[in-house]
């Protein structure tokens, strides 16, 4: 038996049982399909991080020669590529405060793009307001606030502090903690955003969902109107 197989089958626990030929066949097929899968995802990462180090710079001749489906997702990669270059994370800092930290050293357009990026692929993905909290995201919420206020996007502001009061107030009440034990670090006045809270994020939600694809559309064509009208604000010094 070979190896990776006999490893797999030890890990389903079956290693020594005796099996019959068709229950040996349905896992060896099982085994081959994973593996195959495996081999599939590696393959369309590897293309990925290539079209993730092409983007090792961003200028107005660059930006112009986008198009605009390409704008948010080109701007995306440079800072995974920011990233990346940056090098090993330092032991006493959590990867969500790492990457804040690089990213607060780029121009402030791509700043206020990805960090608004991050809450909207959480709700396009998950339709929820609350999983942008959920996920170690919520360590970008100062960022994706300031870029909506850039941006002057007033029906987001509005949206993003209702947000930020309904977690603040489930987070003093004890019902939950911070996501996964990463510290927010939020510099904010929590006691005027639970003020001004008047929807929890069920709330929130059956609002979104109501119009999820208008809404998304809006947000899209926003952001490329407002990357076209501040180019100056996204050209790189490398």
């Amino acid at each position: 038996m070979k190896p990776k197989l006999r490893l797999y089958l030890f890990h389903l626990g079956v290693i020594n049982l005796k099996m019959d030929k068709s229950q040996k066949k349905v896992l060896k097929n099982k085994f081959r399909e994973e593996k195959r899968e495996h081999e599939v995802a590696s393959q369309l990462w590897a293309i990925r991080e290539g079209q993730i180090r092409q983007v090792s710079r961003i200028d107005k001749t660059i930006l112009e020669q986008w198009t605009d489906q390409q704008l948010e997702r080109k701007i995306i990669d440079y800072v995974f590529n920011q990233f990346s270059q940056a090098g090993k994370r330092p032991t006493h800092q959590n990867v969500q405060e790492w990457e804040r930290s690089i990213l607060l050293q780029l121009p402030l357009g791509i700043q206020t793009v990805f960090a608004t990026y991050l809450f909207e692929s959480d709700l396009s993905l998950n339709g929820s307001f609350w999983d942008f909290f959920y996920q170690n995201n919520g360590a970008f919420t100062l960022e994706t606030l300031k870029g909506y206020q850039l941006m002057q996007n007033e029906e987001m502001i509005t949206i993003l502090q209702q947000c930020i009061g309904a977690y603040l107030k489930m987070k003093r009440t004890g019902e939950i903690v911070e996501a996964m034990g990463a510290p927010h670090h939020w510099e904010l006045d929590e006691d005027y955003y639970i003020s001004i809270n008047q929807e929890s994020f069920d709330e929130l939600d059956v609002k979104y969902q109501l119009e999820e694809k208008e809404f998304l559309n809006k947000l899209i064509k926003k952001k490329q109107a407002f990357i076209r009208s501040n180019i100056e604000l996204f050209e790189t010094k490398n």
